[in-house]
């Protein structure tokens, strides 16, 4: 039995508009990158989304191997869950609660499959939900949360500032039994770019711009 490969794209996005659909300078897009990565994974690939008319290009491209799958309005707001979302395509694509699921996030765009393929045999061999977390700095372990009535609870001491981790994105590996969860067991990796403002999407468009060549130097 193939992975599902789940791919969630939604076309709002604040901080950078239309951010999945927009096409980057080697002509590609987060959407297309995140799909091409989800192929190589040898499973079967649904983009959950809101724009099908946006899917149009990378449908075409992959043929009968992908699937696009219209999200309900009621699911498509600021305020939805990722849990809601994938709930919503198990239920819409089902199968047999033993399958793997993976979900790659469309924001990561310079993931390598093989740390997807990695966090899924993480997960065969824990038996848990498994996704990809990074390190948070050291210097900023003794980050607290603000409590509802403004204040923060300090440690008593540096040394028992516990590690922290971030979630990466580039993997959330899980079997239908388990569902999106809210508990994670982590496989750790380097940090990656993750586009969240339009300074990540520049700082994107910079790393993957074709160089130019200069006219007036000969080709090798």
């Amino acid at each position: 039995m193939k992975p599902l490969i789940i791919i969630p794209a939604r076309k709002g996005s604040k901080g950078v508009p239309l951010k999945n659909f927009r096409e980057l300078p080697d002509g590609t897009t987060l959407l297309s990158r995140a799909v091409a990565v989800g192929m190589k994974c040898d499973g079967d690939v649904v983009i959950s989304t809101d724009a099908p008319e946006l899917c149009e290009d990378v449908a075409k491209f992959w043929g009968s191997r992908l699937r696009i799958h219209p999200r309900p309005q009621e699911l498509s707001g600021d305020t939805t869950t990722m849990h809601d979302v994938i709930a919503d395509v198990l239920q819409t694509f089902k199968n047999d609660l033993g399958q793997e699921c993976v979900v790659l996030q469309p924001t990561v765009p310079l993931r390598e499959v093989d740390r997807v393929l990695d966090c899924l045999t993480a997960m065969r061999r824990n038996g848990k939900p498994t996704a990809t977390v990074s390190p948070v700095p050291e210097k900023y372990w003794r980050m607290r949360v603000l409590f509802g009535d403004g204040t923060l609870k300090l440690p008593d001491r540096r040394q028992l500032a516990y590690e922290s981790y971030i979630f990466s994105g580039d993997a959330y590996c899980f079997t239908r039994g388990y569902g999106f969860t809210q508990a994670w067991h982590p496989y750790i990796v380097q940090e990656s770019l993750n586009i969240d403002t339009l300074a990540d999407f520049e700082r994107l468009c910079a790393l993957i711009r074709p160089r130019q060549t200069d006219a007036s130097t000969p080709e090798p």
